[in-house]
């Protein structure tokens, strides 16, 4: 467009000189004369009717308050009206309005439509485009937070309703969703009303097409914004399948053709009178008046003319002249501005300051980035940039932005050429009017090799910082006489002095050391450094005192520091931070310890709790049978409690087992802590206090290994307080942060914590409380806190304690917590359905644990089959299926020594009966397929030994 208006100002100035003087004009004149005063008249007849539809949008299309409809197109469609003998009816309304008619045939003509794929769907649209548009944003005026697209975060922003703008391809939604911003988009029915909601900052911007936000923008408080978007053609739209759409559409584009041909056309006036300010139309309209005047002056204003034609000759040849000699002068100026222009060795790049287009290059810039001049005219920010971030587009029209606002710009940028290659350029942005049109101009200088020389500058910096660094956690240089010269950031971290305050000082100053064992200073090692020359390393036990307090087990040694002529001018201290190191090794020690209890547990645990299966299930039976009125009864009852005993210490001694995992679930731990401390404190002087929160977070646990952590804890404090006291148990839900402390991974933890006020623990026994088999008690195994560290470590948690003597003494038990929460467990009723009589297989090497089985499931009203291993299992299944008399249940023990156990006969069984309900038994959890017996394929598990009501209540879960 810029093009156009230089090319028409030059042609009319031109045309001027030689209207005033040249006789040829008279004949124009009167042949214009007659063309304005005899119009060709219509022969078509009867001038057609075409409804056009009208929406208030200025300059294009103005509608007053008393609906006088006006502006480019209403000019241009009359004009083409006059042509085509056509009658205009304008159908007015907003845009959207518009469009409604448009699609529902109401009106024959929508004009001022902006042309998209999408739309081409919905309407017919001429050939030929009236208009070449984009969309810009303006702001309030006080507004210097929006110049960029990504400043558009959390904005609102206004628009047209219904408009390309918002809705077309490259529009504002497609923008704000490609780079992925929360930006709220209000519709309005007309940009005025857009302009009026930016104004009173009902919006933070608003959106409108170029015509109408740079003619109205100064009747509002807005401005533009660098940000400019959608280049699209303006057409003329018509409904589709209309009967004479197709005729209006080729008689359109063969006017719009004809109108743009010619230079003097009215369509190029309408431009020139709506849109391009400057040139008026005046210089065209007072030519048929004077014209006409000539006409009635008679005959004597044809000497008028000859004379005037006469002197116009002379004036137009000098006028000639003069233009020739300025032509030469501007020839002249412009070849020495291409010289200077081209003469730096830094690339110019002059850009549109609306636009952001580049409008020209010098020759450096070509050889720079490698391009003929034709290819640099198209270039487009990102062409020129690594589009790395920083270095994008929004960044660079952001910066073009801020050197319009804010003045010059410098800065560093990665710079791409024409072959893909990428380099460091220095930018310089300076904005700058030349005439009415505004520039933004960067010179960009190559700073590549210079990049280079400050990056290997850098890097050989970072490696002698790294390598000080690296040089164990810290480090000190001292002089001869022992005063700090240097600290590293460690080392500051670790005393807890700076480098400024530490400088000069003595060392023992900083470096506070005590002998853990003795609590003694020790000797400052700088010392023996620089009276023998020899490298020193701290004894074991070593204990470094920060500045404020902390206490850090270290490791550390020094060294002498020599010059050229081999003369010690100093010593380097390196020294480390072992505290968790040496905690991490106690705690190997510990789990060692455990390891080697597992092994001897897990060797007699299978044997074990067969023998203890068929002694409680025999019980069970017996009691069932005798009834409670027998004098027996009584007897039976103590002897099955002291079979659970003997489980449960079982059961203790197999938390030791190697590789041994909880058989975890879902639950909530606050009713397992109140019945299980209740439990073991009835009957005692001791009470307990409970702290819990109704929100207590989840986890995923063993109930009963968990149980058995807080009643072997509080069995402890009741010890602790034989004459009587009180137990508090709280808990609480933390986040990552405290267990950061001990070394566990960052989640969601529950925090418990038992406290008793009995005597304490002697600091001696802090660090062996844990270990297996030590006890301070005549009568106890030593095995109770073991047990419990074993299984909190199972469960990823930690337990630590804490006393004081005569104070009492606090456990601290962390464990995780499950990841979704989803509220509390619902406690299951209980199943009140008498169950049918069911064919059930037991699988099990032990002759006593298949007899009382047996007799256990044929007393529940089933039938039983028996199988002494996995093979023998897998037959008589599959013989009773092809029988017609399926098994109901298998129940299968997992270790059978010389056969085939249970994890491979369910698998077998599985093969033939995809929907075989398969118990698994075993006498010990350190098996895998306990812990998750659905992955291995089986519907359930029981732990042996197991009573007749457990092993019912499993039964109740299986069969219907």
């Amino acid at each position: 467009m810029l093009h156009r208006h230089s090319f028409l100002t030059e042609h009319r100035l031109k045309r001027k000189a030689w209207l005033s003087g040249m006789l040829s004009a008279v004949l124009l004149f009167f042949s214009l004369f007659i063309c304005c005063a005899f119009p060709a008249v219509s022969t078509a007849g009867e001038p057609l009717l075409i409804r056009v539809g009208a929406y208030d949008n200025p300059p294009k299309i103005t509608i007053d308050d008393n609906g006088k409809i006006s502006g480019f197109w209403p000019d241009l469609i009359s004009h083409i009206a006059r042509r085509e003998n056509w009658r205009i009816e304008y159908v007015s309304g907003d845009w959207s309005e518009g469009l409604e008619n448009l699609a529902n045939k109401k009106i024959d003509i929508m004009p001022d439509v902006a042309f998209t794929e999408e739309r081409a769907e919905l309407y017919a649209f001429n050939n030929v485009p009236v208009l070449m548009s984009w969309s810009r944003l303006y702001a309030a005026k006080n507004n210097k937070e929006i110049q960029s697209i990504r400043d558009l975060q959390n904005k609102k922003i206004a628009g047209l309703r219904d408009s390309v703008n918002i809705k077309g391809t490259g529009g504002l939604r497609e923008i704000i969703n490609s780079f992925d911003l929360n930006c709220t988009i209000i519709e309005f029915d007309s940009y005025q009303k857009v302009f009026s909601a930016v104004e009173t900052g009902t919006a933070d911007g608003g959106i409108t097409n170029r015509n109408f936000g740079d003619s109205y923008a100064k009747n509002y408080k807005v401005k533009k914004t660098p940000i400019i978007f959608q280049p699209i053609n303006i057409q003329f739209a018509l409904p589709k399948s209309a009967r004479f759409s197709t005729e209006l559409i080729q008689k359109l584009d063969r006017n719009m053709e004809e109108l743009k041909k010619d230079d003097s056309s009215i369509y190029y006036r309408l431009l020139s009178t709506y849109f391009e300010s400057g040139i008026t139309e005046k210089e065209v309209e007072i030519l048929p008046s004077w014209l006409k005047l000539v006409l009635f002056a008679g005959s004597g204003a044809t000497l008028f003319f000859i004379l005037v034609a006469v002197a116009s000759r002379i004036q137009v040849s000098r006028k000639t002249k003069e233009l020739r000699i300025t032509n030469e002068e501007l020839q002249k100026s412009s070849q020495r501005y291409r010289e200077i222009f081209n003469s730096p060795n830094d690339a110019i790049f002059i850009h549109d300051a609306t636009t952001g287009a580049i409008v020209d290059v010098n020759r450096a810039m070509l050889e720079m980035y490698g391009y003929e001049r034709k290819e640099a005219l198209l270039l487009q920010p990102e062409d020129c940039s690594s589009n790395e971030h920083p270095h994008t587009r929004e960044e660079a029209i952001k910066l073009i932005g801020k050197a319009m606002t804010e003045g010059t710009q410098r800065f560093d940028w990665r710079a791409k050429k024409k072959d893909g290659s990428l380099f460091w350029v220095d930018v310089d942005l300076k904005h700058a009017k030349i005439g009415r049109q505004e520039f933004v101009i960067a010179v960009v200088r190559d700073i590549d090799q210079r990049k280079q020389d400050e990056d290997a500058l850098t890097a050989e910096k970072e490696r002698l910082a790294v390598t000080l660094a690296c040089i164990g956690d810290g480090v000190i240089v001292t002089d001869t006489k022992g005063a700090v010269v240097m600290l590293n950031k460690v080392g500051e971290q670790m005393t807890g002095w700076r480098q400024e305050e530490a400088a000069g000082l003595p060392l023992p100053e900083i470096f506070t050391i005590y002998n853990e064992t003795t609590g003694k200073p020790c000797k400052n090692p700088v010392d023996k450094v620089l009276a023998t020359g020899a490298i020193v390393s701290l004894a074991n036990h070593s204990i470094l005192v920060a500045r404020d307090g902390t206490r850090r087990s270290i490791a550390d040694s020094g060294a002498p520091i020599y010059d050229r002529k081999n003369r010690i001018i100093g010593a380097v201290l390196v020294f480390r931070d072992v505290t968790e190191k040496e905690k991490t090794e106690k705690e190997l020690v510990k789990i060692k310890k455990l390891e080697a209890v597992g092994v001897l547990a897990g060797g007699i645990a299978h044997d074990f709790n067969n023998i203890l299966t068929a002694i409680l299930g025999n019980i069970n039976l017996a009691s069932t049978t005798i009834g409670p009125e027998n004098e027996a009864y009584p007897l039976l009852q103590e002897a099955e409690k002291a079979s659970i005993r003997a489980r449960d210490l079982t059961q203790q001694l197999l938390t030791f087992s190697r590789g041994g995992d909880p058989v975890r679930k879902t639950t909530s731990l606050d009713k397992i802590i109140i019945d299980s401390a209740n439990f073991i404190l009835h009957g005692s002087p001791v009470a307990c206090r409970f702290n819990i929160p109704e929100d207590l977070w989840l986890v995923e646990a063993d109930a009963g290994q968990i149980s058995q952590v807080i009643q072997n804890i509080v069995l402890n404090g009741r010890h602790a307080m034989p004459e009587g006291g009180e137990i508090r148990i709280s808990c609480a839900n933390l986040p990552d942060s405290e267990p950061e402390t001990l070394n566990l991974p960052e989640k969601k933890y529950i925090k418990i914590t038992i406290a008793d006020s009995g005597g304490g623990i002697p600091e001696k026994h802090l660090d062996r409380i844990f270990d297996p088999y030590f006890s301070t008690k005549q009568e106890g195994s030593g095995l109770g806190l073991a047990i419990c560290h074993s299984i909190i470590n199972k469960h990823g948690g930690r337990i630590v304690v804490n006393s004081e003597m005569d104070k009492g003494t606090t456990f601290t038990i962390y464990l995780p917590a499950k990841d979704q929460q989803s509220g509390r467990e619902k406690k299951k009723t209980a199943d009140s359905r008498k169950k049918k009589q069911a064919t059930i297989l037991v699988m099990d090497d032990e002759k006593i644990v298949q007899d009382v089985a047996k007799q256990m499931l044929e007393h529940l009203g089933h039938h039983v089959l028996l199988a002494e291993d996995g093979e023998r299992a897998v037959e008589i299944y599959s013989r009773q299926r092809t029988a017609g008399k399926p098994v109901d249940l298998v129940i299968m023990d997992l270790t059978i020594p010389g056969g085939m156990g249970g994890r491979v006969a369910v698998e077998k069984i599985l093969e033939i009966d995809p929907e075989a309900k398969v118990l698994v038994a075993s006498g010990y959890s350190n098996d895998p397929v306990m812990a998750d017996f659905r992955k291995f394929g089986f519907k359930g598990a029981v732990v042996k030994p197991f009573s007749l009501p457990e092993l019912n209540d499993a039964l109740d879960r299986l069969l219907p």
